[in-house]
């Protein structure tokens, strides 16, 4: 059993603030820390309400699948002892691999959808300069580094651990192996999905065009080409599984 934490003990950023600069400095991380998780677990359940819209069948709005998600991320967020839910982590941990491995077989097995192609058309798929310029460069590097958001969580979590020396290396091992999965979904999935990739990587994985006049003149809604929908549907249960299993770790 762990020993009771000592009160003058600095454990958390606030404390760190509360040290330093007082209870200001501790509002003012406080309030940091409260904006950041919010936009990061807003993002959650606009996901997740994509997921159900993909799995269930259901013709329901995104906004009506946030009303019948947001009660049920509620009550598992206002659970004291999480420690059931901690337990299934490693099966959030595996869905989320899973996801980065579906989406790299999907994008490889569908290069030959453009192989044929002539190559004037080839020459359009991939590109080394941004085409709409470097401003939506912005909110790319945004999305990089919320996928590497893990801070704010450090603090408890270290507290927590029976063997917390052993946290830097696993924190070490568990950001190179994110890296080099997030490398390869960005470059496989580019070089299989080209300049007409999707924003939601599931039309991509359901839908493909049948010719170049399709992929560059028309919307995604308008393909007539199929692709991989089984594994767009294995794909949305794993990110469902990750993202309802890692909210409430989350907002620990």
């Amino acid at each position: 059993k762990k020993p009771p934490r000592d009160s003058d003990a600095i454990v958390t950023f606030e404390d760190f603030a509360t040290a330093g600069m007082g209870k200001p400095g501790a509002i003012a991380v406080r309030m940091c820390i409260l904006i950041s998780l919010t936009g990061t677990l807003s993002g959650y359940v606009v996901l997740i309400a994509q997921q159900l819209q993909n799995v269930s069948g259901l013709d329901w709005s995104s906004n009506t699948w946030i009303l019948a998600v947001g009660p049920v991320l509620w009550f598992l967020s206002m659970m004291r002892d999480i420690s059931a839910v901690a337990k299934l982590v490693p099966l959030a941990v595996a869905a989320a691999v899973g996801s980065c491995f579906l989406i790299i077989l999907a994008a490889w097995g569908d290069q030959d959808n453009w192989e044929h192609w002539p190559e004037e058309d080839k020459a359009r798929l991939h590109s080394f300069v941004p085409e709409h310029g470097y401003l939506p460069l912005g909110s790319v590097f945004a999305t990089i580094v919320g996928a590497f958001g893990v801070i704010a969580n450090v603090p408890p979590i270290l507290s927590e651990m029976k063997r917390p020396k052993k946290f830097p290396a696993a924190l070490k091992s568990s950001m190179l192996i994110v890296s080099m999965l997030y490398f390869a979904v960005i470059v496989i999935g580019y070089w299989g999905y080209g300049n007409f990739i999707q924003p939601n990587i599931l039309v991509s994985m359901t839908k493909y065009p049948t010719s170049p006049a399709e992929a560059f003149d028309l919307p995604a809604s308008a393909w007539t080409g199929r692709s991989s929908p089984y594994l767009a549907k294995i794909l949305s249960y794993c990110v469902l599984c990750n993202l309802m299993l890692s909210y409430p770790v989350m907002m620990m």
